[in-house]
C-alpha cells in the first residue's frame, strides 16, 4: 500500500514534523469511489467507541470532492495525506503505528487491503517549540 522505497514512501513518521505522506494504490483510481484512511497504535479497538473522531487520525480520499489534506497526485495512483506536527504528537513516539484503509470502488463494494506498519520517531523539539 505505501509506495516502495524507490517510488515515494516513508517507513518511519517523525513526531514534530510536518509533512505529505505519499500512498500509492494499486488499483485504477479511476474506478474508486473514494478511500478511508485510519492511523492508530491500537490494532484492538473492539473496546473503544466508535468513529473517526476516535482514532489518533483518519482522512477521506473522495474521487468528487479532493481536499487539500488529501488529494490525488496528478492522474498517478497516489493519494498524498497532509500531517501537521500536531498530528504526529498524538501518537506515542518509538512505537508503531497502524494504518488501515477501506476502498469502495464506483460499484459500491468494498475492496479487500491489509494492514500497514509504520514506525514513529521521536524528536529533541517540545511540542509548540519554534527556535527560529
Amino acid at each position: 500500500m505505501l509506495a516502495k522505497k524507490d517510488e515515494c514512501c516513508m517507513e518511519f513518521i517523525k513526531q514534530g514534523t510536518k509533512f505529505i505522506l505519499p500512498i500509492l494504490i494499486h488499483y485504477d483510481l479511476d474506478q474508486i469511489r473514494s478511500i478511508e484512511f485510519l492511523f492508530s497504535q491500537n490494532l484492538d479497538r473492539k473496546n473503544t467507541t466508535k468513529g473517526p473522531e476516535n482514532v489518533e487520525k483518519f482522512a477521506l480520499w473522495d474521487a468528487q470532492n479532493e481536499s487539500a489534506d488529501v488529494y490525488r497526485e496528478g492522474h498517478e495512483n497516489v493519494i498524498n495525506i497532509v500531517w501537521s506536527r500536531e498530528d504526529t504528537y498524538k501518537f506515542k513516539s518509538k512505537e508503531r503505528l497502524f494504518l488501515d484503509t477501506r476502498i469502495t470502488g464506483n460499484d459500491g463494494y468494498d475492496i479487500p487491503t491489509t494492514i500497514v506498519s509504520l514506525n514513529m520517531s521521536p524528536t529533541l523539539f517540545l511540542e509548540n517549540e519554534e527556535l527560529i
